[in-house]
């Protein structure tokens, strides 16, 4: 018999995703959002989703610590996956908005997060429970001194401050995908 060798490289720079499902993030104190909700579907699936409503921009967060091999100068962007669970869903559309900060070993925590980047407008499907995922945003970068290795700090809305924003129905967000690029072939 003969005998096959594998050989793993590294992994290649060049961007990739990480998902951030809605479990992992938490609402804001003030202006938060709805807390993670756990619905069950008529066909059993369970759906954990963080509640976000049409009246007002309201707020949720989560953190991740990037990668060594993150091309911090490449910036992040996001696409949000959400669902419309009213039981006649409008179909207006519904903007999205993210923040993040960066915080080396010894920064303050206390910090102000950076320059908020929305997302295209994405019209509600009209049915209700169906899945939505907005386009891909532009370049989200941390305020502070970003670089890899640091923890960084996200904040995510739905912009119903936002004219473009028209849906008049709660809406519900599952997860984000994020997107960075890397420029090493690992994080050892």
């Amino acid at each position: 018999m003969a005998t096959t060798t594998v050989t793993y490289g590294l992994l290649a720079g060049g961007k990739h995703t990480v998902w951030v499902p809605a479990s992992a993030i938490y609402t804001e104190t003030t202006n938060g959002a709805d807390p993670v909700i756990q619905t069950e579907l008529g066909n059993e699936p369970e759906l954990k989703t963080i509640q976000f409503d049409a009246a007002a921009d309201k707020f949720a967060q989560f953190s991740i610590t990037m990668p060594k091999s993150w091309d911090e100068s490449s910036g992040i962007t996001y696409q949000p996956y959400w669902t419309n669970v009213a039981a006649s869903p409008d179909t207006g559309n519904v903007i999205w908005s993210m923040q993040a900060v960066s915080f080396a070993d010894g920064d303050s925590l206390n910090a102000t997060f950076g320059t908020a980047v929305a997302t295209t407008a994405k019209a509600s499907s009209g049915t209700q429970y169906n899945l939505m995922v907005s386009a891909e945003s532009g370049a989200v970068t941390p305020a502070g001194s970003p670089a890899a290795g640091e923890i960084t700090m996200f904040r995510i809305f739905r912009d119903a401050d936002n004219a473009a924003d028209t849906c008049t129905d709660a809406v519900q967000l599952l997860g984000i995908k994020l997107f960075f690029t890397t420029d090493l072939g690992g994080d050892a």
